[in-house]
């Protein structure tokens, strides 16, 4: 045996729990200081939540260890699933109840007079349910009724309710509000940061009688975290392997080969299933990957500690949460945000925002839903990989950046689940809210009980709409701060220039130039309405045409985009998201067509939008500000002459400032995010 070798009192790794070898690591002193304040008021229930592996049962029997018996009389019970005509039985036995009969009244009436004799000898009464996400809706409906009994305003039982991320699931469910409304602390237990590795394994070794032999590397140690992850369980099978190793060899110093020998030989007796990358910050691979495999590394992060989720629907929407992370992370006690987008990371084309100063946020994550096949069952997909993310994450509230379908189904998950929802960049809506962009937006407000709008006139429609006034309020849109944040750094705009020559404009031109997102189809790859638009436009003025993916597509062997650049129109493609609302922050007005391409961003913007419409007739937009649709290349002109010039139409265009005012009405907001939700 390897302790007698190297002169231990006990073999410091074992499995089984031990208090004598109670670690405290910062995340464990916390919840336990959470544990001992909420213990000391008395009140309601306690949650404690985390991952297999991480100590909940050790840190459990710290707490009782420590527990005054004689003026607190508390028990520890595990749950394997009891039903609920067992629950009150199991209490009962706990507690030493000699139960009058099998009857639930009659268990109800001795558990309560037990419980009120405790009170008149000076003693409460705590229940302890270690592995509770085993317990039954049922049984948890049990507990509720017990907690309910109370001498005056005292309440006769506290429970602490202990269990892994299907514990929060559970508790989230909508036919468990009344039971959450009862949560007076809920604590998340994470894994071991590198350095508390290091002290983990020399502090069980210490216990153990060590004298310095054997020594672990420091590359062995790390080799050690970055193989376990952080998670103690795993630490203590490992190092008891490498200690059992290190005596049959006679070694006393353990070098990161002989971690890596044991870890090959254990991978050989049971391998690891594949796991996909487990970077919470990449978070590209969560398509397959159920939520235990990845929220041991998510929980890790800092960002973690009930963050404010930001759901963006797009590139867009993520740069605008960027702002705000950082907005919210600079102000006092900075709160903590986690991004999470539908769509993959690597179709977001955000690769240039770092460098104009636009940092991801603490925890970036994708439901890596592909845009092009956004079918009943991915959109199934998205909403399971959204509800695990929402176990682990526990997040104190949400905010809603966008309005597509996807977004509107995420949101009634998060509404479902009792998830108070911020809605930023409200009201937006287009063609007077009767298409489906504009029905998606509509339902988003309604499921929102803060609402930030761009402007008073959006306010006003939201107050028309019967949105109560207390949760409406003009603020801007954080896209203003997102380009101008991103020009103090390095004009996007310029960078663009340069890497597309043909998009070179003389000074005149650039001054006053369109920015057009027309679309061409597979049914249409000529499209002579378009071409009409683009000729006339270009002869009076630059202009730029963002070409999208799906129309390069369309477009590819008909010479339709060459035929264009040789009329004088710049195309453009492969502009990244900062690009494009830079160019669209500089241009005179945007031309788009029915698919509204970045029409919602040129209205936060302040940019004039054009809409080509063969069945406009002269409609204008009722939205926006001198906006219209066009029918053909005459009204485009005509349209394009009453915006008159750059100069007149950047007077209208508003300044940056918005992060700092949705910043503080969201932190005013979350002071009234009830208690089970912080």
């Amino acid at each position: 045996m390897y302790a007698a070798y190297y002169g231990l009192r006990a073999e410091p790794f074992r499995l089984s729990p031990d208090p004598a070898f109670y670690f405290d690591s910062a995340g464990h002193a916390k919840v336990l200081s959470d544990l001992r304040l909420a213990v000391q008021r008395a009140e309601g229930f306690v949650v404690v939540v985390g991952e297999p592996g991480l100590g909940k049962t050790l840190l459990l029997q710290a707490l009782l260890a420590e527990l005054p018996s004689e003026r607190l009389h508390a028990v520890n019970l595990q749950a394997l699933g009891e039903a609920e005509s067992d629950m009150l039985t199991l209490i009962a036995q706990a507690f030493g109840i000699a139960a009058p009969g099998p009857r639930k009244p009659q268990l109800l009436l001795a558990i309560e007079q037990h419980l009120l004799q405790g009170v008149s000898q000076g003693r409460r009464s705590l229940l302890v349910i270690d592995e509770a996400q085993n317990l039954s809706v049922a049984a948890l409906e049990e507990l509720r009724l017990l907690s309910n009994l109370q001498l005056g305003t005292l309440g006769l039982l506290q429970v602490v309710l202990v269990g892994q991320s299907e514990l929060a699931r559970l508790l989230n469910a909508s036919n468990m509000a009344q039971l959450r409304q009862r949560v007076a602390a809920s604590c998340r237990l994470a894994p071991l940061q590198p350095s508390e590795t290091r002290a983990y394994i020399e502090h069980r070794l210490g216990v153990a009688g060590w004298h310095k032999d054997p020594q672990f590397a420091a590359a062995s140690l790390d080799a050690v975290h970055k193989a376990c992850e952080g998670v103690p369980r795993r630490i203590n099978q490992l190092c008891e392997q490498i200690l059992q190793a290190a005596s049959r060899q006679q070694l006393h110093l353990i070098e990161p080969e002989l971690v890596a020998q044991v870890l090959e030989e254990a991978e050989r007796v049971l391998p690891t299933p594949p796991t996909q990358a487990s970077d919470a910050n990449v978070g590209d691979g969560l398509d397959t990957v159920p939520s235990a495999t990845w929220s041991d590394a998510a929980a890790s992060n800092s960002a973690l500690r009930t963050p404010l989720l930001c759901l963006a629907s797009d590139a867009v929407q993520v740069l605008k949460a960027r702002v705000l992370a950082q907005q919210l992370q600079a102000v006092g006690d900075g709160i903590d945000v986690a991004v999470v987008t539908t769509q993959p990371g690597h179709s977001l084309g955000l690769h240039d925002a770092q460098a104009h100063g636009l940092q991801p946020a603490g925890l970036e994550l994708h439901l890596d839903i592909d845009p092009d096949a956004r079918t009943a069952r991915g959109m199934a997909d998205a909403l399971r990989r959204l509800d695990a993310m929402l176990d682990v994450l526990a997040p104190r509230a949400a905010v809603l950046l966008g309005q597509d379908h996807l977004t509107v189904a995420c949101a009634l998950l998060m509404h479902q689940r009792g998830l108070p929802v911020a809605r930023l960049d409200a009201g937006m809506r287009s063609r007077a809210g009767h298409d489906a962009a504009g029905l998606h937006s509509a339902l988003a407000d309604r499921l929102a009980t803060l609402l930030l709008a761009p402007d008073a006139a959006t306010c006003r429609r939201l107050l028309d709409e019967g949105h109560v006034p207390a949760t409406v309020h003009a603020c801007g849109s954080l896209l203003i701060d997102v380009v101008a944040q991103a020009q103090r750094r390095a004009n996007p705009l310029a960078a663009l220039m340069r890497e597309f020559p043909q998009a070179r404009l003389g000074a005149h031109e650039a001054s006053s130039y369109v920015l057009a997102t027309l679309e061409v189809s597979e049914q249409d790859p000529w499209p002579a309405d378009v071409a009409d638009v683009l000729r006339s436009l270009a002869a009076q003025r630059a202009v730029l045409w963002l070409a999208s993916p799906a129309s390069q597509r369309c477009m590819a062997g008909s010479g339709f985009a060459q035929a264009m650049q040789r009329d004088g129109v710049v195309v453009l493609t492969g502009a990244t998201a900062l690009e494009q609302v830079a160019l669209l922050r500089g241009a005179s007005a945007l031309l788009c067509c029915a698919q509204r391409g970045l029409a919602d961003e040129a209205h936060l913007l302040g940019t004039p939008v054009l809409m080509l419409d063969p069945h406009a007739q002269g409609h204008t937009l009722s939205t926006i500000s001198a906006n219209a649709q066009v029918e053909d290349a005459d009204e485009a002109l005509a349209a394009l002459k009453r915006l008159g010039t750059r100069a007149e139409s950047a007077a209208r265009k508003p300044e940056a400032g918005t992060a700092t005012k949705a910043s503080a009405l969201l932190r005013a907001w979350l002071t009234q995010v009830p208690i089970a939700h912080r």
